[in-house]
């Protein structure tokens, strides 16, 4: 694999309506071995932005936020998702935040949070602080970025 030609695919790909035949081509390379190029198809699905780019780097951030430190690839999840996110992901970026993710990667999840109406999310934030389960760790991080969303 050209990893250099590839990337330039992606990019191009990016400027494209997205087609049956992109949507896979993308999609395959979320799969790469190469964090470079699943950075380069995260930010293809993002610049299309329709429901099931959305979608797609949803299942793909829950994916990679599970494995050991992958902030390159996360990080390019977070941004090509943050513009297309609304207050109804805030359940879904606050259990990936507090639950789904290893502590390694929460510090690159907690940037969704800019992403989101800030007085709801802190609404939601305390009724997942009251229902417990959370670890002190954990907690202290949710706090750190609490913090931030709060002093915006």
């Amino acid at each position: 694999m050209d990893l250099q030609k590839t990337s330039y695919r992606l990019s191009v790909l990016s400027t494209k309506k997205p087609k049956t035949i992109y949507i896979q081509e993308v999609e395959e390379a979320l799969q790469s071995k190469y964090e470079g190029i699943q950075v380069c198809a995260a930010k293809t699905l993002g610049a299309w932005g329709d429901a099931r780019s959305q979608e797609k780097l949803k299942t793909f951030l829950t994916t990679l936020s599970k494995l050991r430190a992958r902030w390159g690839a996360i990080t390019a999840a977070v941004d090509a998702l943050s513009p297309h996110l609304s207050s109804s992901d805030i359940p879904w970026v606050v259990n990936l935040a507090l639950r789904e993710s290893t502590p390694a990667n929460r510090h690159v999840i907690f940037n969704l949070f800019s992403a989101l109406p800030r007085d709801e999310l802190l609404a939601e934030m305390t009724r997942e602080f009251n229902k417990g389960g959370i670890e002190a760790g954990e907690f202290t991080q949710a706090r750190v970025a609490l913090y931030r969303i709060r002093t915006g």
